[in-house]
């Protein structure tokens, strides 16, 4: 009851802290900035208009939803371009109906910094409710509605993701050989007769989701039934489909889900946003140039080092396959013994076809910069999967059901699965990785864009890869 008060009354609890936050910061930079406090009540107006502008802005993200509040680099980066928003949205209402006028030109630098750390400020507690709610998560669990010959997997999928939550698996007719095979995996099997859809909670463990693993009407349960799954949706929204499930919480596409029929469903982006479309090439084209120029220093000096440490061209050239399947040339700093690529296909851990100064590159990632120069000639992204090799392209195909989805995008320099999976080293690896690929292309968006961006920043910032 009282969880429920908290949750029911948090929007207003956490709109009332960011405003008292908001002026609180104001305040302070005021006197840090002029030694008094006597400009405080002078940009009242404004000060309300960006209050209100930022707190629209994060409404929008979720950010005032309990249930939307994490601490991933998705959120992050949506809270950064909500505040963003909110920034140019109170700029342009402040130059539409308020006077300004001098008052503004003496307080401007305490705007902006008041901004700037009241984003910081709300991006820190947010995550920290995050992490609170992360921890809470080991007195509930999730209800699987349903078997089918494809349930086994995707709930040892789940257990793999180190889900924090006590599965529990519902449905008629299980054999002993089930049982055994899902209590091996620390899943508990229950009855139909023995779930009850309106109870909030098994075993002293509260009912945080309730997950359909097959179309509703294939399940052999009652009209009573599904009218209680149906108004607990509606009320709670805690039922949804499993393949839902990992679009939002694991943020990749089950491989078995994907089938021929997959590209039709709701949501697939085929024919992509032409606005979206010209504003990244625009970014691309603008970043590859501003990155080669401030970069230029540190990419003539790998380009000597490579040279000076080991007998062979500076450059590697690999034919790769791009959007639509179509071949190029990439073009990276070798960081390998010339012809190594003859001499096995993956890259392994401390490899020894790499030279002294390529294990360096790769782990700053200096090795990628020559693909900017791919990206300027539009064969490549920023941002898109990752362009694999013509030659493993063809056994990928070749072993791992529809793999050519992935090719709908341009190919990018970094990209969804190179941030949240680690460097492919086999066919397994291969087919984990396509999960965040076909993520991306289905659900591609400029938020999603800037997350990568600040993923592969930390990775760059901590030396991670291969």
């Amino acid at each position: 009851m009282l969880l429920n008060t908290i949750r029911k009354t948090f929007p207003v609890i956490l709109l009332a802290t960011d405003t008292i936050a908001f002026y609180l910061i104001y305040y302070l930079v005021t006197i840090v900035r002029t030694g008094s406090s006597t400009n405080f009540f002078s940009s009242d107006q404004i000060l309300f208009t960006m209050v209100i502008c930022n707190a629209i802005a994060l409404y929008l993200i979720g950010g005032y939803e309990y249930k939307s509040i994490n601490r991933t680099a998705r959120f992050v980066s949506e809270h950064v371009l909500a505040s963003i928003v909110g920034a140019i949205f109170s700029l342009f209402i402040i130059l539409l109906f308020i006077s300004y006028g001098d008052r503004v030109d003496t307080n401007r630098t305490s705007l902006l910094g008041t901004f700037i750390l009241f984003s910081i400020y709300s991006i820190f507690y947010r995550c920290l409710i995050g992490h609170l709610k992360l921890k809470r998560k080991g007195a509930k669990c999730t209800v699987i509605l349903g078997t089918n010959d494809k349930i086994y997997e995707l709930v040892k999928e789940i257990q793999e993701q180190l889900y924090q939550e006590q599965l529990y698996l519902v449905g008629d007719n299980f054999d002993k050989k089930m049982i055994d095979q899902f209590i091996s995996i620390d899943v508990q099997i229950l009855t139909l007769n023995e779930f009850d859809p309106k109870s909030d909670e098994i075993n002293n463990k509260v009912i945080s989701k309730i997950l359909i693993a097959e179309d509703i009407n294939k399940l052999n349960i009652s009209s009573e039934f599904k009218e209680s799954l149906f108004e607990r949706h509606m009320n709670f929204s805690d039922v949804i489909s499993i393949e839902r499930f990992f679009l939002t919480f694991f943020q990749y596409v089950p491989l078995s889900s994907i089938n021929d029929s997959w590209p039709f469903k709701s949501g697939f982006r085929v024919r992509k946003n032409a606005i979206y479309i010209h504003a990244k090439r625009a970014i691309d084209l603008l970043l590859s140039f501003i990155v080669l120029i401030l970069a230029s220093p540190a990419m003539i000096a790998a380009m000597l080092a490579v040279k000076v440490t080991s007998k062979g061209p500076v450059f590697f050239k690999q034919t790769r396959i791009g959007e639509k399947e179509i071949p190029f040339t990439l073009l990276k700093l070798r960081t390998m013994q010339v012809g190594s690529d003859t001499k096995g296909d993956y890259t392994q851990e401390n490899d020894p076809r790499i030279t002294s100064i390529g294990n360096f590159l790769r782990k700053t990632r200096l090795d990628e910069l020559p693909q900017l120069f791919n990206v300027i000639k539009g064969e490549m992204s920023l941002i898109g999967p990752r362009a694999e090799w013509d030659k493993l392209v063809n056994t990928y195909e070749n072993e791992i059901p529809h793999y050519h989805f992935r090719h709908i995008s341009k190919p990018g320099i970094t990209g969804w699965a190179q941030v949240n999976y680690p460097y492919g080293a086999n066919l397994e690896d291969t087919k984990n990785k396509l999960k965040y690929d076909l993520y991306y292309v289905r659900y591609y968006s400029l938020t999603m864009d800037f997350t990568i961006i600040i993923k592969t920043a930390y990775t760059m910032i901590f030396g991670r890869g291969r």
